[in-house]
């Protein structure tokens, strides 16, 4: 609410300008501006009264709201440090999700549903075509390959404590850690490097809520790609220095 009463503020003062640039100009009001201008001025000062009111509350009430805020803010940046620690404090799905694990093998994070996408050649034709006959047309001209990153499948996706597995409708996939030569994160998903496949294994939709619980409070935190990142990269690396 501060933020946007300063943008109020400031495109008011801005309406009220012009009004008064203009009656220098044509000697005369222009009120098409200088009427919003006003209302937008006077809305703009109560809305950062009622902010600055929020945010500098001595009352003990507001002073309880803004340290719930803070306590909540200090939950998150530990859950987030925790979170791609891979600690034992947070409360990880381990759903087999039908995937048969070997022996002495411990799912540590499932994911129910994530897609699957790699790199894959496009070919797409420039010129004209002609039919030279029912059911067969000719095309000249030129054709050309681009590689574009294309959903391939979708399925349960397993991290354990020797291996990452993708059980798909169509596609498996199944790297043990000591394969796994990086891992990286985009805004949609998570990207895996794979020692002897040349193509990169991009895994989207790893998103959801986690609860949490800090000093006897309990948080419910979004989880994002980079901490999914984090945590994967602190169990294979656990896993493959031990």
């Amino acid at each position: 609410m501060f933020a946007l009463s300063i943008i109020i503020f400031l495109l008011s003062t801005g309406s009220i300008f012009i009004s008064f640039l203009l009656r220098s100009t044509l000697d005369r009001w222009d009120f098409a501006w200088l009427v919003p201008g006003i209302i937008a001025f006077a809305v703009g000062i109560l809305l950062l009264i009622i902010a600055l009111k929020k945010r500098y509350d001595v009352s003990p009430a507001g002073q309880e709201k803004i340290a719930a805020r803070e306590k909540k803010k200090e939950a998150y940046e530990e859950f987030k440090r925790l979170f791609k620690a891979y600690s034992p404090v947070i409360s990880w799905p381990t759903d087999p999700y039908g995937v048969i694990l070997k022996q002495d093998e411990s799912i540590l994070i499932a994911f129910p549903r994530v897609g699957l996408s790699e790199i894959r050649a496009r070919r797409g034709s420039r010129g004209t075509g002609f039919t030279i006959m029912k059911g067969v047309r000719l095309y000249s001209g030129s054709s050309k390959s681009t590689d574009e990153m294309t959903h391939i499948d979708s399925g349960p996706l397993l991290v354990t404590d020797k291996r990452i597995l993708f059980r798909g409708l169509m596609q498996t996939r199944d790297f043990s850690h000591k394969k796994i030569v990086s891992i990286t994160y985009t805004s949609s998903g998570i990207m895996l490097n794979i020692s002897g496949r040349k193509k990169a294994q991009l895994f989207t939709g790893m998103r959801g809520s986690v609860g949490f619980e800090y000093e006897g409070d309990v948080y419910s935190f979004k989880v994002n790609p980079e901490m999914f990142a984090g945590a994967i990269s602190t169990i294979i690396t656990q896993s493959v220095g031990s």
